[in-house]
């Protein structure tokens, strides 16, 4: 029987604390810096992205017209970003459903499983 509670764990740390977290838990601590990096990367580049835009906008809005100057491109842009960090924080929770799968079989008290005792081998025929 796998323990349900650690697979249970990897993947919820996995979906929702950050992409990778989980795999940290489940000892692949290198698939998890390679997930936490490529949703960093696409979350950061999201931030700066509005981060840049946001005063532009401010300033439209406080201009007596009020006309708020929206750039198309940047809006297809930081849609396709949203929708790449959708898609990066599913496939990181579905490889850390995987990889928790995949780990050693634990028994109820956390120690592992022995295995099965097995009935002592029959005494040879005897010799006549």
């Amino acid at each position: 029987m796998k323990s349900t509670s650690k697979t249970m764990a990897v993947v919820a740390l996995s979906l929702l604390v950050f992409p990778g977290s989980g795999h940290f838990v489940a000892g692949r601590p290198w698939r998890g810096v390679i997930w936490a990096g490529v949703f960093g990367a696409i979350l950061v580049s999201i931030i700066l992205i509005f981060g840049v835009n946001l005063g532009k906008v401010m300033d439209g809005m406080m201009s007596p017209t009020g006309e708020v100057p929206i750039d198309a491109r940047q809006v297809v842009v930081l849609a396709g970003l949203g929708l790449g960090s959708f898609i990066v924080w599913g496939l990181a929770g579905l490889d850390a459903w995987w990889l928790a799968r995949s780990l050693p079989k634990v028994s109820e008290e956390g120690v592992g499983m022995t295995p099965a005792p097995q009935a002592p081998a029959p005494p040879p025929p005897p010799e006549f």
